[in-house]
């Protein structure tokens, strides 16, 4: 597919893909350009894709590997488990999705033995003010980090505790049931990560991080 652009929006994250219609099959060629602006850049936006299906959007995101099954199907599409619902619309009083969700800084899934490598939000329908989703590149932190701190930090580990956390995050949520507890045990990550492609270190932090290993919490 000829003439799809990356145009850079800022100068450390970010760039917007055009020349691109998601509810087509891609060609190797226009998904290895992507894939490519998409480790040059961190986060892209796909603007003007309102031809593309929940099947279409599966169908792209698979191309990058395979699909997580989000761990509160109540709030996931039928059939569609690798599709959650973001919505603070009801009907007949219940929720169309789960609700004030991303609310804290965070990376999807850290909780996980096996993160996400990335996430694919798809806007239907957005409010007119206060609805922004915004993005912080981790590995640019790290960078700017003196080189003293870094060597200091380099083999650290991380506690990432979704039952810890829950309580402290979501107050206005019912607690966490013994088998949602169970799917998202403690889990450990190194604070400093190395992408597996480009070879650029990050910092692994967000909101569900209990403790780093061998330091005390308070």
């Amino acid at each position: 597919m000829s003439g799809i652009t990356a145009r850079s929006l800022s100068d450390g994250l970010g760039a917007e893909i055009n020349g691109v219609d998601l509810s087509r099959p891609l060609d190797e060629e226009t998904f290895k350009t992507i894939h490519a602006a998409w480790l040059d850049h961190g986060v892209l936006a796909f603007p003007a894709q309102k031809a593309m299906t929940v099947d279409d959007q599966i169908a792209f995101t698979r191309r990058f590997g395979a699909l997580i099954s989000h761990h509160m199907p109540q709030f996931c599409l039928p059939e569609r488990p690798e599709v959650l619902v973001v919505s603070n619309v009801k009907e007949d009083g219940r929720p169309l999705g789960q609700e004030k969700a991303g609310r804290n800084w965070h990376t999807d899934y850290q909780f996980l033995a096996e993160p996400a490598s990335a996430s694919f939000l798809h806007a239907i329908e957005v409010p007119p003010d206060q609805g922004d989703t915004l993005f912080i590149g981790m590995t640019a932190v790290h960078d700017a980090l003196p080189a003293a701190t870094r060597k200091r930090i380099a083999g650290l580990n991380v506690v990432h505790s979704r039952v810890q956390t829950w309580p402290i995050l979501y107050p206005h949520r019912p607690p966490l049931s013994a088998a949602e507890a169970a799917r998202t045990p403690d889990i450990v990550h190194p604070l400093v990560r190395t992408h597996p492609e480009t070879g650029r270190q990050c910092l692994y932090l967000g909101d569900v991080m209990w403790a780093v290993e061998g330091m005390d919490r308070k």
